[in-house]
């Protein structure tokens, strides 16, 4: 950042998230921040109990109060920006006020068999070794927060198998396909409506016919919420304001021979 700053260099990815406010301050015009591929969730194992019944893992995807974490709540799983510009799948339920939603949580959970007689107990696997993130500390409050009976305990990364898993995703380019394609490969989820849609927009070469098609797989898949967002990352830049043909872009790819000096 310093480099940056004095003018030895023109760019630099070094711009830690808790650095941000303060290099603002300090330099004007310096700081990028640009949407990116980045996806922040957590996954539910759709094979087995209790994550194999969409209401339960449709009232702890509602449960969970997004707006307190630092980067963009995400109520979708392809980022904005990525699959031409077909962003209107949402969770059904993101307009709705947390209290509500956590009311509703309570309903399904007890409409799936869950209560004082028989407790929702499961694992959140988080990444690492490390103490738990902000978003595991949250998810696992939120959770608990739906009823007595909701029992969440944590445990580290490295099993083969798993109830609920701290994760992130970001597709190797940009297009929705690898966000839904996730929700089978790492979740085992699966259904007709959302298997079918999938297999026509494979089978479409026309980009704005296929874009829909996609789009409706994600709603079906966020309808079932087999991975609950969380947010969605940034890429964090520092660039001189004298250095010309710097773009921010959703995957953060910025060529060196494209760079210039204004004058």
């Amino acid at each position: 950042a310093r480099a940056v700053l004095s003018g030895e260099r023109g760019w630099s990815t070094d711009c830690p998230a808790e650095m941000t406010a303060d290099l603002r301050r300090r330099a004007p015009g310096y700081v990028r921040i640009a949407p990116s591929l980045l996806l922040r969730c957590f996954f539910f194992n759709c094979t087995r109990a209790p994550f194999n019944d969409a209401r339960v893992r449709c009232a702890l995807s509602m449960a969970l109060d997004r707006e307190r974490l630092r980067e963009a709540p995400a109520y979708a799983y392809v980022p904005p920006g990525v699959a031409n510009d077909q962003t209107a799948a949402r969770y059904s339920w993101s307009g709705a006020p947390l209290a509500a939603r956590r009311a509703e949580a309570l309903r399904l959970l007890q409409e799936a068999g869950y209560g004082p007689g028989r407790p929702l107990r499961f694992t959140l696997t988080r990444q690492g070794a490390d103490s738990p993130s902000a978003a595991v500390l949250a998810a696992q409050a939120d959770w608990r927060a739906i009823a007595p009976w909701v029992a969440v305990e944590q445990a580290n990364a490295g099993a083969s198998a798993f109830d609920c898993a701290e994760g992130a995703w970001a597709a190797p380019y940009k297009d929705a396909r690898p966000y839904l394609q996730a929700c089978r490969d790492l979740c085992g989820y699966a259904s007709p409506q959302f298997d079918a849609l999938l297999a026509q927009a494979d089978a479409e070469s026309d980009a704005e016919n296929r874009a829909p098609l996609l789009a409706a797989a994600e709603q079906a898949a966020l309808d079932d919420a087999p991975i609950c967002s969380v947010s969605f990352g940034a890429s964090r830049n520092l660039a001189h304001p004298d250095l010309a043909g710097f773009a921010d872009n959703i995957e953060d790819v910025h060529r060196a021979r494209w760079f210039g000096v204004r004058v």
